[in-house]
């Protein structure tokens, strides 16, 4: 009898904490650099610091009646952008840059408690004289163990894949 009482109190402390916290699941994501591909299939990455975005690497490519544009631009946030408890996040901006070549980018999406990452990237580039390309693009990235790969790559490139730790 005893034990069936135990077995009853025990989901029950469970619904009370689970409906106590709202029902919506926290996420607070590792840091470290989170890897992955955009839509165009191209190069991704935002790293984490203390429960903060601080940086971004996105390689695109942009075409509109202006012109075209692509490559890899890396964006640092400095302050740190703020990642909120429900894992999402926004950064950045899309204004137009003042100067030929600028470009200027913002990032938003969501950390899930699986440690990936996906969201969309926008981007704005100015050609020239001319007013500024767009590009919005979507984005998946999960989260690089170092520790894995023992050839020290921070690509994601798993074709240099190593058993050994280091």
């Amino acid at each position: 009898m005893k034990n069936s009482k135990l077995i009853v109190t025990i989901p029950m402390v469970c619904a009370l904490v689970l409906l106590g916290a709202g029902g919506a699941e926290s996420v607070s994501p590792p840091d470290g650099m989170y890897i992955g591909t955009t839509d165009q299939g191209r190069d991704f990455e935002v790293r984490v610091a203390n429960g903060e975005v601080d940086q971004w690497y996105i390689n695109f490519s942009v075409s509109c009646q202006y012109g075209s544009a692509g490559g890899g631009v890396r964006t640092t946030i400095s302050p740190s952008c703020v990642i909120e408890e429900d894992g999402s996040f926004v950064c950045g901006t899309t204004n137009c840059p003042f100067y030929s070549g600028g470009v200027n980018s913002e990032v938003g999406g969501v950390f899930a408690s699986d440690d990936t990452v996906s969201g969309t990237v926008e981007i704005a580039v100015r050609l020239g004289s001319s007013p500024c390309c767009y590009l919005t693009t979507a984005f998946e990235a999960a989260l690089f163990v170092e520790a894995v790969f023992g050839d020290g790559f921070e690509s994601g490139d798993c074709g240099q894949w190593s058993k050994e730790v280091p």
